[in-house]
Parts: C-alpha cells; sequence; structure tokens
C-alpha cells in the first residue's frame, strides 16, 4: 500500500465518500456517559469491523491529523498502537470532514498503516476514538478511516457512538444493513432503505 494505491482510492471515494452508504448508531438505547453504554459501544463497533474486515489478511488505515488534534495531551497514542505499521505518511491540503464546502481547505498530515484484523489492536483503536468526545483516555482524536484491501469499502467511526459505511456499490453493505437493523440511525432510515430498494 502506497501514494499510488492512495490516489486510486480518492478516485473511486472522492473526499473519501460515496452516495451509497450506511450509518449506524452504537451507543442506543443506553444513557450517554455510563459505563455499560461504553462497554456496548465497544462490542458493536468491534462486530461490525470484524464482519466487514474479518476475512481480510490485512485492514488499511487512513489517519488523518488535523491541526486541532495537536493540543490532545497524548495526541501520539493512535501512532504508537500502529508502530512499525506505517506504509507511508504524506502532507496534504483536503477540506477538513465537518466544515461547510465553501470553507478553505487545510494543510495536513495523511498516514496510511496496515494492520491485520486482530480483535486486541482494532478494539484498541475503536475504544480510542470512542473515548475522544466523552473525555475518557486514552483518546484518539484524528479522522481513522478502516479500508478493505481491494478499496471497495470504507468503514469510519466518526464519533463516540456512530459510524458511516461507505461502498462502491449497493450489495457489498446491503448485509449489513440487513443484520443490523436496530442500528440504523432512524434520521437516515428512509434514505438506507430506497438505495436498497433500487437494488433490488
Amino acid at each position: 500500500m502506497n501514494a499510488e494505491w492512495l490516489a486510486g482510492l480518492y478516485t473511486r471515494f472522492p473526499g473519501l465518500k460515496s452516495p451509497v452508504c450506511l450509518r449506524l448508531e452504537f451507543g442506543s438505547p443506553l444513557a450517554g456517559g455510563s459505563d455499560k453504554r461504553f462497554r456496548q459501544i465497544y462490542n458493536r463497533s468491534w462486530q461490525v469491523v470484524e464482519q466487514i474486515f474479518g476475512s481480510s489478511e490485512h485492514i488499511c488505515l487512513l489517519i488523518k491529523d488535523w491541526d486541532e488534534t495537536a493540543w490532545r495531551e497524548d495526541a501520539d497514542y493512535v501512532y504508537r498502537l500502529l508502530a512499525g505499521r506505517i506504509a507511508c505518511t504524506e502532507v496534504v491540503e483536503e477540506q477538513a470532514p465537518l466544515l461547510r464546502p465553501d470553507f478553505p481547505t487545510h494543510t495536513h498530515r495523511q498516514t496510511l498503516a496496515v494492520i491485520p484484523p486482530k480483535e486486541n489492536l482494532c478494539r484498541s483503536i475503536l475504544q480510542g476514538i470512542a473515548h475522544c468526545e466523552q473525555g475518557r483516555e486514552p483518546e484518539i482524536g484524528q479522522n481513522v478511516y478502516w479500508i478493505k484491501e481491494n478499496g471497495e469499502i470504507i468503514f469510519y467511526m466518526y464519533d463516540d457512538c456512530r459510524c458511516v459505511i461507505y461502498a462502491d456499490a449497493p450489495e457489498k453493505i446491503r448485509y449489513l444493513y440487513d443484520l443490523h437493523q436496530d442500528w440504523v440511525e432512524e434520521y437516515w432510515r428512509e434514505d438506507m432503505q430506497k438505495q436498497f430498494d433500487e437494488q433490488d
């Protein structure tokens, strides 16, 4: 995996997004901030990662390090977890995920790592992401995109309890939609159903 592989990924998924997607919520119906809710989030997020990547030899992780992550007390935690597994690092200019399209682009560091789908490592990363917004440690403030080696699916957990799964075709994530009906974000449910109905 290298810069050429990344270029192909961005061609398939401009901005690391796709109109074909599935949005899941891992925390409901438990109260926010409780230990029980966090355990549920860890278990559900790992379950989805295992379902997407369990048969793969490797998972590709793309870490985007924006300026706002630098102030965090342990901003290098994710890189320690990935020690010896980093394939390449580059500085790129891009629109931050949560900013409006008319906002200026920002320079940031982008790191590609290749990891095995091992439960302990994957759970540590998922836990760090979930901790970020809740003030728990250790935390991972960077954007972390989980990508299949063939570049067909992207898993992105973007806050403490929600994720979006992008694909280049609806049939590649339909099984996840069928398996996790209770986890689909209600706000997006009609859109999710429509894209799969159009496939049938």
